[in-house]
């Protein structure tokens, strides 16, 4: 956590959408939901939702009658960790990936200097950039996220930037005269790809259009009808607790 809340040390500050210039303490409820059916609920201290979807799926699966056979989700649950953990347990994921939407954009898909619109070549594993240099595979990297889960990252390089034209459009966040560099995570680069192909059919625009008239609404009958728009306890336990208790029937 980034910090706790002297009036509920287990609560962490975070910004509501009621507040969004003061940090207030704060629990991050989850909910699950198929047919507007309430599916599992789930109280975490952690403010950034993709990193407590493992946590949630967890305490919320064995409360199920039967496993999942499909978990969808949006943008800010794609992440490798989550890729991970619904293939471990033999559940087909529909996770949108945080720049999936950028990739639909006409600026993306024409702008040659983003990574993932470079040649690549398997043989030399290396990236050509429109000035046709090769970044060259210079190591990797190993980055553990605040969940303990471990990536790997490969790093590639461009060994004479120097002097290059098109250096301007590059990139601005490069000090001037050093390399061009990029970062790959080939697990997570793969999941992205099979998750394009289910996106782009037409099933797959369905299911996430029809993903926020599923959730979205239980939310605002939560919200807005059954009027539990805060918590009434405080601590962990006591918030779960009154989460359940508090008309979030899990059905």
């Amino acid at each position: 956590r980034g910090g706790y809340s002297k009036t509920d040390p287990q609560a962490t500050p975070m910004r509501t959408k009621e507040c969004q210039e003061d940090l207030r303490p704060a629990y991050n409820g989850m909910v699950g939901s198929e047919n507007q059916y309430i599916t599992g609920v789930s109280v975490h201290q952690n403010s950034n939702d993709g990193t407590c979807f493992k946590n949630h799926m967890e305490q919320t699966m064995p409360l199920l009658p039967d496993r999942p056979q499909q978990v969808i989700a949006n943008a800010i649950f794609g992440t490798e960790e989550n890729y991970e953990f619904l293939n471990g347990q033999k559940i087909d994921a529909l996770l949108k990936y945080p720049s999936y939407d950028k990739e639909q954009t006409k600026d993306f898909r024409e702008n040659p200097f983003y990574k993932e619109n470079m040649p690549y070549d398997k043989e030399n594993d290396s990236f050509l950039c429109p000035n046709n240099k090769q970044l060259i595979y210079t190591g990797e990297v190993r980055v553990t996220n605040k969940n303990g889960f471990v990536s790997t990252l490969r790093n590639y390089e461009c060994r004479d930037c120097a002097g290059c034209p098109l250096a301007n459009q590059c990139g601005n966040k490069r000090q001037q005269g050093s390399n061009r560099t990029i970062q790959v995570n080939q697990n997570l680069e793969d999941y992205k790809q099979q998750m394009r192909q289910k996106l782009l059919t037409d099933e797959g625009k369905r299911l996430m259009k029809n993903r926020s008239h599923d959730i979205e609404t239980c939310f605002g009958d939560i919200k807005q009808n059954m009027l539990f728009r805060r918590v009434h306890l405080r601590g962990l336990q006591k918030v779960e607790a009154d989460a359940l208790s508090s008309q979030w029937h899990i059905i």
